[in-house]
């Protein structure tokens, strides 16, 4: 649980003919992860042609699924193992290519409906705008100011609505009329109206042009056949638009049918690039020389067995598999297998956003899990709300198994466990008889419950982190550091100090030097040893890393007093629900209850959850654990989406 599987470097050796036997072994057995052959074995790559042909396959595959709404769990079942060919891939390759012709035809007629339907509503808005106006649409069409045929200057445009009235009053003064006829949203749409001189027509441009001015042409569509009354322009636009929902309803329909006709003939396809991917994306790992070829790569101990199984049944008595420990330098590089029970899965996700434990490092998801559901419980302590959580976890495991389900679930429970020692039960504090204490009832000792939960946290982290400097043979980290031992007593020393000081039974200053100086001496000696440039500059760095320490230590145990905070915040929200609840009638009243208890539950809970991996990265994770390591992915024959 709390450490990686055992895992093994291997190494094998073969003739470069039979790779892509290899490949499709290996991807059979589930358990290999390749990984780059040295320069100095490589020669010139195999199955180089091969990838690209894969590749460009695989995206025409893609794109088709895409297409048609398609994923690898509705294509049923693929193909009988065996090695795909440069032949078979290449007729593969041919018939996608021919499919997403196909498919990008229809397409391309889609895009021309869309647009189609996209330009009567956009013509039918400007109808609406123009029909306001109650003149003949014609003898708008084509007028541009300034024309020497016509005596009048008319401009129809838009303008931002909170510009109308100034721009009324300066084209006023160039003797011209401004006249709104329609308002949407912040736009105002205008005429201007005046007689067209050379001069004014000048002096109007330039204010049109100040006030944001966008000139609004009436569309041809609108004097096409003569007839420019607004209700047969309508009558024209509605019988395209009548059209151009035909033309998308009967290719949506055609898409339909061919989804239907083709599944089977791209299950087929699918399968035939799915045993083509092992080696396709093994090929550029592989070093050769001349006719033999080598690949390296990891498996875990236990899967060595069905990996020799896998490359028997396929090159029988032609292949040498050699296997070793990870050296010691090469655990940065070393896949992490992490076994996890089914209740811990489910958090995995979460500690997967900070980073992948090392190999050999402690893998934090128990830890993680445990405190992640006191802190939670203890935040949001209520039973009723509880048993809603949890319900919807059992929700989502009845859609879709345990998955992430078993978060919800034991928040769920946390909160109700909590609810019971609180005698809470959405909200009401007086249904339930506390098994412990009620939070609002003695804050003073949920403070100071807090304060220790977050000493005890502190604590076992900085354990963690000096197991992990262990681990990694890092002895003075582990043991002098500030996050090391060190800093560790040397915490543990100013929590006695301040806690007998509080109590009234201070401790000698012999055994505050004891408790304080030596080990504060020892890590800002490691610094000072550790840090570089002259005598002042290494005085500075040294006393701000002495101090980041002792704050760290200080502010992450304040942080913990959050805890205690929305734990009364809790209750206090629920208090503030039942008082303006008892201000309504029966009906406002529970309704003002269940209201409340919905906000309660959604808000709150929501943020309490976000407070808690706050508190989880940055006063746990972001002190004992790397996240740099390398998650183990092994050579599958998974249809997976394309890599290149």
């Amino acid at each position: 649980m709390f450490r990686p599987l055992p895992m093994q470097r291997l190494e094998l050796l073969l003739l470069r003919e039979h790779l892509p036997h290899a490949a499709l072994a290996l991807a059979e057995s589930g358990a290999f992860q390749p990984d780059p052959a040295s320069h100095a074995e490589l020669d010139d790559p195999p199955g180089e042609g091969y990838r690209h042909l894969f590749h460009e396959a695989r995206t025409r595959l893609d794109k088709i699924l895409a297409h048609f709404e398609l994923g690898p769990a509705d294509l049923g079942a693929t193909t009988e193992p065996h090695v795909i060919t440069v032949s078979e891939l290449e007729e593969t390759n041919g018939e996608l290519g021919v499919l997403w012709a196909s498919c990008s035809e229809w397409q391309e007629d889609m895009r021309e409906v869309e647009e189609e339907r996209k330009s009567v509503d956009d013509l039918m808005t400007a109808l609406d705008t123009f029909a306001r106006l109650k003149v003949d649409l014609d003898q708008l069409h084509g007028r541009q100011p300034g024309n020497d045929r016509h005596f009048l200057n008319l401009r129809i445009g838009a303008v931002p609505k909170n510009h109308t009235r100034r721009l009324g009053e300066a084209l006023g003064l160039a003797g011209h009329l401004l006249q709104v006829f329609q308002i949407r949203g912040p736009t105002a749409f205008v005429v201007v109206a005046g007689l067209s001189d050379g001069e004014r027509v000048a002096q109007v441009e330039s204010v049109l042009e100040t006030a944001g001015f966008h000139a609004v042409e009436v569309p041809e569509e609108f004097v096409a056949d003569g007839h420019t009354d607004a209700a047969s322009i309508r009558a024209r636009l509605l019988a395209r638009q009548r059209d151009a929902d035909a033309e998308w309803q009967r290719l949506h329909k055609l898409r339909r049918l061919d989804r239907a006709e083709l599944r089977e003939r791209l299950a087929g396809l699918a399968g035939v690039l799915a045993l083509a991917g092992p080696w396709a994306g093994l090929s550029p790992l592989v070093g050769a020389r001349g006719g033999l070829a080598m690949i390296h790569g990891w498996a875990p101990r236990d899967a060595i067995a069905t990996i020799r199984t896998h490359l028997d049944a396929r090159l029988p008595d032609a292949w040498v598999l050699s296997q070793r420990d990870p050296g010691f330098g090469e655990r940065d590089i070393t896949p992490v297998i992490m076994p996890r029970p089914v209740w811990l899965r489910s958090f995995t996700s979460l500690v997967r956003n900070f980073g992948v434990p090392r190999y050999g490092e402690i893998d934090p998801t128990a830890f993680f899990t445990l405190s992640f559901l006191l802190l939670f419980g203890m935040m949001f302590g209520d039973v009723g709300h509880g048993a809603v959580i949890a319900a919807t976890g059992l929700w989502l495991w009845h859609r879709g198994g345990p998955g992430l389900a078993m978060l919800p679930i034991l928040a769920g429970g946390a909160s109700m466990l909590f609810g019971l020692l609180y005698g809470s039960i959405f909200g009401y504090e007086h249904l339930l008889p506390a098994l412990w204490m009620s939070p609002m009832h003695d804050p003073i000792l949920m403070m100071t419950l807090a304060a220790w939960l977050g000493i005890g946290f502190l604590s076992l982290t900085t354990l963690l982190n000096i197991a992990n400097r262990l681990i990694d043979r890092d002895w003075p980290g582990a043991l002098l550091a500030g996050n090391g031992l060190a800093g560790l007593v040397f915490y543990l020393g100013l929590v006695a100090v301040v806690t007998t000081a509080l109590n009234g039974r201070p401790l000698p200053a012999w055994a505050i030097a004891l408790l304080l100086g030596a080990p504060g001496l020892t890590f800002i000696a490691r610094q000072w040893q550790r840090s570089e440039g002259g005598v002042g500059e290494r005085i500075m760095i040294t006393a701000i890393e002495a101090f980041e320490t002792a704050m760290g230590y200080i502010s992450g145990t304040l942080s913990f007093l959050r805890v205690a905070a929305f734990g009364l915040n809790h209750v206090a929200l629920a208090i503030a629900v039942f008082t303006l609840a008892d201000m309504l009638g029966d009906v406002g009243h529970w309704l003002m209850v269940i209201g409340g208890n919905i906000f309660i539950l959604v808000l709150e809970g929501a943020i309490v959850a976000i407070q808690v991996l706050r508190l989880e990265y940055y006063e746990g994770f972001s002190r004992f654990f790397g996240g740099n390591g390398r998650a183990f992915r092994p050579l599958t024959l998974n249809p997976a989406p394309n890599p290149g």
